[in-house]
């Protein structure tokens, strides 16, 4: 279960997830202040059973939105890349998951996973038994430099291939839902800010 961020303004609301992802932890860690005003709560009292909560005037929140948004589009370390396989022998295209690989040159003794996604391509070496049981995870391999890997099957090598692509955060998303929920309202009207 991950964390939610509720809106309120005039008995209508708005909910978004609190993304702590790669991503997420890097706009947090340059852009606080900014980050502060849009997901950001007080504490609650220690007696409270309240969750966190906060108001900010609609204004604040949007023109913070503005420049978060403004920074996904102008700062390179948000764009990430986004790490995909083909494999033909088992016409996949597009693939981020794929288990009981035998790559050349390596363990011939273990059998490999390869997940790939947001920043991330590496290889998960696994140990199974004489009869194909699992046993245990063994060393992660961070491939995102490849771009074929070798996969042997009965005595063939099949090519993997490897490809990246720029991907736009689903925190864009979330802010410009957010942004349309609060161009709604007119005025300068206080948002009600609830973690979830």
């Amino acid at each position: 279960m991950s964390l939610q961020m509720l809106y309120q303004i005039e008995n209508q609301e708005c909910m978004i997830p609190i993304r702590m992802d790669e991503i997420g932890d890097l706009m947090f860690k340059k852009y606080p202040d900014l980050v502060d005003i849009v997901f950001g709560t007080d504490e609650p009292d220690e007696c409270s059973f309240d969750s966190p909560s906060a108001a900010v005037p609609i204004s604040q929140l949007l023109d913070a939105i503005d420049q978060l948004l403004d920074r996904f589009k102008n700062d390179k370390e948000l764009k990430p890349y986004r790490y995909v396989f083909d494999y033909d022998r088992l016409m996949i295209k597009g693939g981020d998951n794929l288990t009981g690989l035998r790559i050349v040159g390596k363990n011939n003794d273990a059998v490999y996973k390869i997940l790939c996604g947001i920043n991330q391509c590496k290889l998960i070496e696994a140990f199974v038994d004489s009869e194909g049981k699992f046993i245990r995870y063994g060393e992660e391999i961070d491939i995102r430099d490849q771009t074929v890997i070798l996969d042997k099957k009965n005595g063939e090598v099949f090519e993997l291939c490897i490809r990246k692509t720029k991907s736009q955060s689903p925190i864009v998303k979330d802010l410009k839902k957010l942004k349309q929920f609060l161009e709604k309202f007119s005025g300068d009207k206080t948002v009600l800010k609830i973690m979830a």
